[in-house]
């Protein structure tokens, strides 16, 4: 009634557990076996969103450099979203934390 199918096995190495970092000759990219980079979220901080927003580091740091310091102060977004991964936690409004954490 039904087909009998058998799996043989001729070389027992393709099986075994693969390199965690193997290194590809012809493209010469590093491949990761089986780990995933760390992906960034924007989480928003608790508690009275009054005391808890900051200036948007990227949009503060463009203000400055195109107008000074004390127009920038004016000019840049607030905002009480951050990045929980980066160090120190910088403060970044939507724009501008797609704008630095690029995954490709």
């Amino acid at each position: 009634m039904y087909p009998i199918f058998s799996i043989s096995l001729l070389d027992p190495s393709p099986l075994s557990q693969p390199n965690p970092t193997k290194l590809s000759a012809d493209k010469k990219s590093v491949v990761c076996g089986g780990s995933k980079r760390l992906k960034h979220t924007l989480k928003i901080k608790e508690g009275k969103v009054r005391q808890s927003r900051r200036f948007c580091i990227d949009c503060y740091k463009s203000c400055v450099s195109s107008f000074g310091s004390r127009i920038a102060k004016n000019k840049a977004k607030k905002v009480a979203s951050y990045c929980f991964e980066c160090p120190g936690q910088p403060h970044y409004c939507l724009e501008c934390f797609n704008k630095c954490h690029r995954y490709f």
